[in-house]
């Protein structure tokens, strides 16, 4: 006897119900079917059914609404997401928005190797006030401008410190005092990209600026230097914005420059390690709501010793190297008052009381480039906003005893700018 199996099987399909997973099934959204499980889909369906035609949120195959949330996802979604995570914390750094956590801050501190010198800061030469430095800047062997080696700085008694450019390391006074600090650079590679395009730029702006004689010969060295902020001083009655930024024939690009994600992401870093390392000193600048300080930017060879003496005394001012230059032959930075030579690596950042402590560069090749990218703040802005937000003569003639009692007060101001040095014991604990 024959059976036609076709004819009987399409007879059974004939007189079943159809599956249950074929109906609409009533609940929740996540109830309802999903499209690679319907009955009547063939594996060509199936497959199809991964498009993004067939799997748009809220159809299936057989037009029966869907949570689309519930599919499984694909195997190349994990590292897709990962990859958008790393791309999200870079875009952070590149834009100055991503700070360290307070543990890793703490370990850093913690862990940093210090250097001690045998500087007295307290017997720099500030004026008493704290707002500003004398020019002092005798040395008795040789003139101000020699060009300094550093072998010759060695036969001098001179401490080499040998750096890398990334890891923090703070500079101790005889005291314990924290005075200046081996910033670094943070650990994201982009950074130093940044940097390089820092100095691209600056080099770009530069072929076009028009610069006088006294913004290339200057008591620093032989070097075009542009500064843009706000200052004051020379005069004024109220600080103000600097005109080379504001009015001068080279604001526009000195304006690029500032508004450059790049720079400001330089700049960031920089403020970033002022608070880090002297978190009292960076708390006071805030609190006189004056820490926006001026940036300059200079191109040079070396820079011959001087100080800063118009910055805050106890201020410190940060320096970030660029260009190309082989850091173990040339571009030291030389802190004469603590007698010590430090490499300073191009993208690295140092911060230093430029207006107390006597300071100047080694002179890189001749076929090498350097410059520097410089924070700093004028001492007479605190002087102004402590008289008031005016000026001295116009504080002594509103209120003699105020004034009196001001003045009085100030005699001990260096005194009190040296307390917001952080001690080498705090950042140990």
């Amino acid at each position: 006897m024959e059976i036609d199996f076709a004819s009987l099987l399409k007879n059974v399909e004939n007189s079943c119900d159809p599956s249950p997973f074929c109906r609409p099934v009533e609940g929740p959204a996540w109830l309802q079917p999903q499209p690679n499980a319907h009955c009547d889909a063939s594996p060509a369906d199936a497959h199809r059914a991964t498009s993004p035609a067939d799997t748009h949120p809220g159809v299936s195959l057989a037009g029966m609404p869907y949570d689309a949330s519930c599919t499984k996802k694909t195997p190349g979604a994990r590292p897709y997401k990962a990859y958008k995570r790393k791309k999200a914390r870079e875009d952070a750094y590149r834009h100055g928005k991503r700070v360290s956590s307070a543990k890793k801050r703490v370990a850093a501190m913690s862990s940093a190797i210090h250097h001690r010198t045998t500087l007295s800061s307290g017997k720099l030469p500030a004026a008493r006030d704290g707002y500003t430095s004398k020019n002092n800047t005798h040395h008795p062997s040789k003139d101000s401008a020699h060009n300094w080696t550093v072998q010759e700085l060695l036969e001098e008694g001179f401490d080499l410190m040998q750096w890398d450019g990334c890891t923090p390391r703070p500079l101790v006074d005889s005291t314990g005092r924290i005075f200046a600090v081996l910033a670094g650079r943070p650990k994201d590679k982009t950074f130093e990209q940044d940097c390089q395009a820092v100095y691209t730029k600056m080099q770009t702006e530069l072929l076009g600026f028009d610069l006088k004689e006294t913004e290339c010969e200057h008591r620093r060295g032989s070097f075009p230097a542009l500064a843009v902020g706000v200052s004051y001083g020379n005069g004024q009655r109220e600080p103000a914005r600097l005109a080379a930024g504001e009015t001068g024939p080279n604001a526009e690009g000195l304006c690029r420059l500032l508004n450059d994600p790049a720079v400001q992401r330089v700049a960031s870093y920089g403020d970033s390690a002022f608070e880090m390392w002297a978190p009292k000193l960076h708390a006071g600048s805030a609190r006189q709501d004056v820490h926006c300080p001026p940036s300059s930017s200079q191109e040079f060879p070396k820079s011959i010793r001087h100080r800063d003496t118009l910055n805050l005394a106890h201020g410190w001012c940060g320096i970030t190297a660029l260009g190309r230059f082989d850091h173990t032959r040339g571009g030291h930075l030389i802190l004469w008052d603590a007698r010590v030579a430090i490499e300073f690596p191009p993208h690295s950042t140092i911060l230093i009381p430029s207006s107390a402590i006597l300071h100047s560069n080694v002179a890189v090749d001749s076929e090498e480039v350097r410059a520097s990218f410089v924070q700093y703040c004028a001492g007479g802005i605190f002087r102004w906003v402590d008289n008031g937000c005016r000026t001295q003569a116009a504080f002594e003639r509103a209120d003699p005893v105020s004034y009196e009692k001001s003045m009085e007060d100030r005699l001990h101001g260096w005194e009190r700018g040296l307390k917001m040095f952080s001690l080498l014991c705090e950042v140990q604990q």
